[in-house]
This record gives structure tokens, sequence and C-alpha cells, in this order.
């Protein structure tokens, strides 16, 4: 079968190849359904770009400023259906939490204390840890006045080794 040719494919596609390659790129197509499945690919990827594209009215000579208007109002439809999807889903718990509170009206009470309990214990971690870690510049200082101190007293040290002279017998 030889080699495969989807590096050749978007050209075929775009009919940018000679005719030698263009029959290297049939006949290959012809017997290796690999190649033809990744042809059958680009080509429903050309279709649905033609089909995007094809929708933007140009109006001036600026074809990116089209194309990226385009794409926002995309997305501004995206971010508006999953807004809707969320507030369903918000209205959706709210009236379920309604109807159910009959129901569980004890358990909700306990349930709000235990809530209450865990919100106050995260509340003392978090200023436990403030705490800690408001003390690491004191220690960093601390550690720093120590190494100034320890460097100066061996610089000291080294330069008075330095000037001793050394005794002669």
């Amino acid at each position: 079968m030889g080699e495969h040719v989807e590096d050749l494919l978007s050209a075929y596609i775009d009919h940018e190849l000679d005719e030698k390659d263009l029959l290297v790129v049939e006949r290959h197509i012809s017997v290796c359904p690999s190649c033809q499945q990744e042809l059958d690919h680009l080509k429903m990827i050309q279709e649905e770009m033609i089909r995007f594209y094809q929708d933007i009215e140009i109006t001036s000579m600026n074809f990116e400023k089209a194309v990226t208007a385009k794409i926002l109002n995309e997305e501004v439809r995206m971010v508006l259906s999953y807004r809707g999807f969320i507030w369903f889903f918000v209205l959706c718990f709210a009236i379920l939490s309604v109807l159910m509170y009959p129901l569980f009206r004890a358990s909700f009470y306990v349930g709000i204390n235990i809530g209450s309990a865990l919100v106050n214990i995260f509340i003392s971690a978090f200023n436990l840890a403030v705490s800690l870690l408001s003390t690491v510049p004191n220690l960093f200082g601390i550690i720093g006045v120590i190494t100034f101190i320890i460097l100066a007293f061996c610089s000291w040290s080294v330069f008075r080794l330095l000037r001793i002279k050394p005794v002669e017998e």
C-alpha cells in the first residue's frame, strides 16, 4: 500500500497539487481506508468552516474584525445559555427546598447548627493560620540579625588572624 499521504490531503482538498502528486493521492485513497477517513474528516471541517464564515457580513475590507465579531457573538450566546441553565437550577432548588421544608424541619435546624459550628471551626483555623504566618517575618528578622552577627564575628576573627605575625623561634 506504500506510505500514507496524510500530509498531502489538505493540499488535495484545496486543489493545490500538481498532476503527479494528485495521481499519487487519488491512487492511495482508493486503497487506504485510513487516509480516506482522514480525507472525509478534512472535508467535513472545510464544510463547517464555509458554513460558519459564509454568513459573516463584511461591510468594509476589515475581514479580521468581522470574524472576531462573529466569534464574540457566538461566545455571548453560549454564556447566556449557561447563565439560563444556572438560574433554572437555582429556581428548581429553591422550589424543592420550600416544598421539602415541612418534612425536614427538625433536621433542617440541626443542619444549620452543624453548619454554623463548621463555619466557626473554619474561621478559628483561619485565624490561627494568620497568626502563625504573621510571626514568619519576625522569625526572618531574628535569623537575619543572628546571621549578620555571626558573619561579622567570623570576619573580625579572620582579619585578626591575618594580622598576627608568626612567632620566631
